[in-house]
């Protein structure tokens, strides 16, 4: 049963009705200069609308660097910020790789620096500009392919999505100017109405028109194509799990001779030989290269060794090889952001450099990375594939059957992996072998290198699938639609994961920061929202209450904000856990009924002396550097306090957290000392705490040594009708860990 027209679809740039929003005001704007023409002419522009602008070129700062951005940023109040991502010059295939390198700093470099400086200035309920970022023919809009320029400016729209959907709050647009016009014309458009969006968040501006992204199904190909068996195709990840799919289709559709590579090849596993094996017995000859495709020279020696050897020359490959991602924005190093999207972005480039035209030139992606809701916590990875679509449209612009294919979730995911889960939820359906292999088939041959193979749930679409069902089977159905990006939540509230049903709330450390979840959030992906509480006294440390009782009462307050009604159902890591403990005893207090109540790691109080300021002040550094105790670490630290009169030790411990890069090198010795005073304040209050008894069911996490479970449990027995103990691998900072993650988010679906 051919399943195409109902899981195949193009991504086509469609015309929209302009927005009849409100222009927003903007007296100051800030121009990241990534590209110095552009950023001259929208100066240009710019002043001539009435708009005060500041321009930074890259020629003068380096605009990856947080220091500078942090401090441009505070000097003068903007309204705006509008980041011009740098545009290539150079001459067919000659780009080298310091030159990519250097543009990606340019582009999702600068976007990850200001993106990062940004929200530090939200976090302090700071007023903060609406940012932009501009390119310039990075979309195939209003044409089928684009150029080589264009897409290198792609990653950055990527990284955009993933940043969209994890902050909100910094009301990111995306616009592509034509680059028919000259830059003064592109620039023009942009300042005139361009920054107004309404539910598309991403425009490309062509001629008067505004273009935003649909799907549409491509039509389907009759038949099977037909690989040549005398020529050889290259498959970079042909091992993995997406690579092995695609390996068997090219060997059923006639590909006899295969040449493999990656970083990862030769490793002599089982199942990599049983399935070299299989395509043998199909009838392919397969070779295998330990060739790393980020490296141009390893494989310029590739390409010479096979020509020595009288070997058929490459004359396809498929990429199917994705990098390991670098988390959320809050971890990335804006300076290093190239290398976490080198598989993709400079592997693709260099087997176009070393090989000249592909015939196919096909990218494996996921559909995850076109989709902001979905990209949060996989920034480079939806840059990287961002590039790998416009690549796609590029090479298929010189005459190469080039296609990018962003996949759903495999039928056979695993089923505690986020990924598959955010997929399904957000209304994508699974894909199986019988769709990828039609994929395959419609995919050298579609109108559109951008193609998404996936089945789509309209039930799950909500009123996306409404609005557009008296129009052609999805033929409106905007990606935007299925972004599961979060609105904007009051105060510190942080919007993780959305979904449908009440939220599970994850309550902010000693430190006031819920970003310590991280790891656990992206292991979570569940149907419900996941909301982070931080500590609204991060602003102003000195206005923290002295009584845990009075900081859950005002949480309550800040939760109760969101969900008026129904029970609150909570999560929280060492203080976090006092906080959820104290705040469902004040719930019940009220005649509230009780949610899901769960803590990790949080010791019972007990009665003790105070703690003096050398015994707090080890305390945050240990917490700052994640250093459970016992660690070495923690007692070289706590002597060289020791040793340093009382009234030196603050600047001293800002200077050990500095030296060993515990803090972002942008940190000032004020907003330092306000964290430690926050962290202080928890601390105190904590030991102060003399809770009652609660008349509920409590969920413990504890690590998984028998004895440290049982004591840090049995402190809680007295204080609680039942208590169910679960052990994690690792210590106190499991919960920032992939193993501890995994182990509470596998308990935690369960419950939910």
């Amino acid at each position: 049963m051919d399943r195409t027209p109902d899981a195949l679809f193009e991504i086509v740039w469609t015309p929209i009705q302009p927005s009849s929003a409100a222009r927003p005001r903007c007296d100051r704007a800030l121009i990241l200069a990534g590209d110095e023409a552009l950023a001259k002419a929208l100066a240009w522009a710019g002043e001539r609308a009435g708009i005060g602008v500041s321009v930074m070129n890259w020629e003068a700062a380096d605009l990856d660097d947080e220091a500078v951005l942090d401090a441009k940023l505070r000097t003068q109040a903007f309204d705006e910020v509008w980041l011009v991502v740098g545009q290539p010059v150079f001459s067919g295939r000659a780009l080298a790789p310091e030159q990519l390198d250097d543009l990606l700093r340019r582009g999702p470099g600068t976007l990850a620096a200001c993106a990062r400086c940004l929200v530090g200035l939200a976090s302090e309920t700071r007023s903060t500009p609406r940012l932009r970022v501009v390119s310039s023919g990075a979309c195939a809009a209003g044409q089928p392919e684009l150029d080589l320029a264009g897409a290198l400016q792609a990653p950055a729209w990527g990284l955009a999505r993933a940043i969209s959907a994890e902050h909100p709050e910094l009301d990111l647009g995306l616009i592509d100017l034509d680059p028919r016009l000259d830059p003064d014309r592109a620039a023009a458009s942009f300042v005139g109405a361009a920054r107004v969006f309404d539910d598309d968040r991403e425009l490309a501006l062509r001629g008067s028109q505004r273009l935003a992204p649909r799907l549409v199904p491509t039509p389907a190909r009759a038949g099977r194509i037909a690989f040549d068996p005398e020529a050889a195709y290259l498959v970079v990840g042909g091992l993995g799990r997406l690579g092995r799919e695609i390996s068997r289709g090219l060997v059923e559709r006639g590909a006899r001779r295969l040449v493999m590579v990656g970083v990862r090849v030769l490793a002599g596993q089982d199942r990599e030989l049983d399935f070299i094996t299989e395509l043998e017995l199909a009838g392919a000859t397969v070779e295998l290269a330990r060739v790393d495709v980020r490296d141009r020279a390893a494989l310029a020696a590739l390409r010479r060794e096979r020509e020595a050897a009288g070997r058929p020359p490459i004359r396809g490959v498929v990429h199917a090889a994705m990098g390991d991602d670098a988390g959320r924005l809050v971890t990335l190093e804006p300076r290093n952001i190239g290398d976490a999207m080198a598989i993709e972005v400079a592997g693709s480039w260099n087997l176009h450099a070393v090989f000249g035209q592909l015939d196919p030139f096909m990218s494996c992606t996921s559909v995850a990375s076109l989709v902001p809701g979905l990209a949060q916590g996989r920034g480079c990875q939806a840059a990287g594939h961002a590039f790998a679509h416009a690549f796609a449209s590029a090479l298929r612009g010189r005459g190469s059957e080039a296609v990018a294919i962003a996949f759903g979730p495999w039928h056979d995911s695993p089923q505690l992996h986020p990924l598959p889960r955010r997929c399904i939820h957000a209304g994508f359906g699974v894909v199986d072998r019988t769709l990828a292999a039609q994929a395959i088939d419609t995919a050298i041959t579609a109108a559109h290198a951008q193609l998404v193979c996936a089945p789509i749930d309209r039930g799950r679409l909500g009123g996306g699938a409404a609005r557009s069902a008296s129009q052609a089977p999805l033929a409106g159905v905007v990606l935007g639609l299925l972004d599961d990006s979060p609105p904007p939540l009051p105060g510190p509230l942080i919007s993780f994961a959305t979904g449908h049903g009440r939220p599970l709330f994850l309550l902010h450390p000693a430190n006031g920061e819920p970003g310590c979840y991280a790891a656990l959030v992206d292991r979570l992906a569940t149907v419900r929202p996941l909301i982070g509480l931080r500590s609204p006294a991060l602003s102003a440390p000195h206005d923290c209450p002295a009584q845990l009782t009075q900081i859950a009462a005002d949480a309550r307050h800040v939760l109760r904000s969101v969900q008026p009604e129904g029970p609150l159902d909570l999560l929280g890591w060492g203080f976090g856990g006092a906080l959820a403990f104290e705040m469902t005893r004040q719930e019940l207090h009220h005649r509230r009924e009780v949610g899901l109540l769960a803590m990790i790691h949080t010791h019972a109080p007990t009665p003790k002396p105070a703690q003096d300021q050398l015994e707090l002040l080890a305390a945050f550094l240990a917490d700052l550097g994640q250093l459970d105790p016992g660690d070495r670490r923690n007692e070289v630290a706590r002597a060289e306090l020791a040793h340093a009169p009382p009234q030196a030790r603050l600047d001293l411990l800002f200077n050990l957290a500095r030296a060993t890069k515990l803090v972002p090198p942008t940190l000032e010795p004020e907003r330092f000392a306000a964290r430690v005073e926050l962290f202080v304040a928890h601390a105190r209050a904590l030991a102060a705490w003399r809770p009652g008894t609660l008349d509920a069911s409590v969920h413990y996490f504890g690590p998984n040594t028998p004895a440290a479970t049982l004591d840090h449990a049995q402190g809680w027995l007295p204080r609680v009708s039942e208590l169910v103990a679960h052990r994690v691998p690792g210590g106190y900072y499991a919960v920032t860990h992939d193993r501890g993650a995994a182990a509470i988010a596998e308990v935690m679906l369960g419950l939910l």
